[in-house]
């Protein structure tokens, strides 16, 4: 569970050497691969970075603590690490002058901000980049993106692994959505978990175990269980999959029905975002002029220049940092509703992580 309240999955060993023998030779795991074994063990990219590394005859590099924290791009080339998995909030400390060993890129977790992902993906004559989902219901990756360049969307997630995709109406998975329409991504094979540890109601949630008539369609799929992701995406027409935002990340505020995705995907397209920084937009925010009331706000955290020291509290509004937000309204007000731009812009050193390294969205309020 790398949001809200942890679950434990049960994942089977069927799933997880379904999985490692799909994606092993697309990501080009061998003999060769030297392997950054850089995720956390509550991360299920770690099975990955382990099992298949072993699986295919590779070496797994394994930094310690220091090694991970103060300096992990001198310990790859020290340890002549050439396969990589890496987080955005990762790739934000590193450049790819930084690690010229390195062969293979996947990044997951999150998608890329563009400037970040343009940066990776113009190294292509010596690096591959390749853009990876799947969540841990679904045993490692899911999708995979192997065509990666600088004109690729960063949210294009590429083609299922190692069991089938599809897309449903995310209000009713009975129906299935037109190519190029907005749905929930439903997965279904051998990649699939068991369920959650303890917790049948939310296993019966997050699992379809009932024949779908659309699924009939597809004998092949047709008895399988199903898992709804909470994603929503889209088909595109060469069949891949272009990623478009959680599911519950759609917001009312004032009346006004919102997609914070859609927010922070012209976000990371600002000033902000040419800084490499991830974006996060929030509501419900404390409000300071009240002390026991909170008042809805679009609230949008940025990664802003340092004073020279790191803390976990927010920086001073600098004046140098007030002509930055005046330059990312400026630009939102050219791409989307009033209604749609933050009126609370807050400047921190960084963003708080979880164990998947992804942004703790709730620490931010807290």
């Amino acid at each position: 569970g790398s949001t809200g309240r942890p679950k434990g999955v049960l994942v089977p060993h069927s799933a997880i050497c379904t999985s490692i023998l799909a994606f092993s030779p697309i990501v080009k795991l061998s003999q060769d691969s030297r392997v950054l074994q850089f995720s956390s063990f509550g991360f299920d990219a770690s099975v990955g970075e382990i099992f298949a590394t072993l699986g295919a005859g590779g070496c797994i590099c394994l930094p310690n603590d220091e090694e991970r924290l103060a300096n992990v791009s001198k310990f790859m080339n020290e340890s002549r690490v050439n396969w990589a998995f890496l987080t955005p909030v990762t790739l934000r400390v590193i450049t790819p002058d930084d690690v010229p060993l390195l062969r293979v890129l996947v990044v997951g977790g999150e998608p890329l901000p563009p400037s970040l992902f343009k940066t990776w993906a113009a190294r292509s004559e010596s690096l591959q980049l390749m853009e990876a989902y799947g969540p841990t219901e679904c045993c490692v990756f899911s999708t995979m993106n192997t065509t990666v360049t600088p004109d690729t969307h960063p949210q294009d997630i590429g083609l299922p692994l190692g069991g089938a995709t599809w897309i449903v109406d995310p209000h009713d998975y009975h129906k299935l959505t037109p190519v190029g329409c907005v749905g929930e991504l439903v997965i279904s094979g051998n990649i699939i978990a068991a369920g959650y540890y303890n917790l049948p109601a939310t296993s019966t949630s997050g699992f379809i175990e009932q024949t779908l008539k659309w699924a009939s369609s597809f004998p092949e799929h047709a008895m399988r269980r199903i898992y709804r992701t909470g994603d929503l995406a889209r088909f595109k027409a060469d069949g891949s999959i272009h990623y478009v935002a959680r599911k519950d990340n759609q917001v009312n505020l004032r009346g006004m029905r919102m997609e914070l995705g859609e927010i922070e995907y012209h976000l990371a397209r600002s000033a902000a975002g040419n800084k490499a920084a991830p974006i996060v937009v929030m509501t419900n925010i404390p409000n300071q002029g009240e002390q026991k009331t909170e008042k809805p706000v679009l609230a949008c955290f940025f990664v802003a220049e340092l004073d020279g020291k790191i803390s976990p509290e927010p920086l001073r509004m600098t004046k140098q940092r007030k002509q930055t937000v005046q330059s990312i309204v400026l630009y939102l007000e050219g791409k989307l509703p009033l209604y749609m731009i933050p009126t609370m812009f807050i400047p921190l050193p960084c963003f708080p992580e979880n164990t998947s390294g992804k942004v703790e969205r709730k620490a931010l309020v807290e």
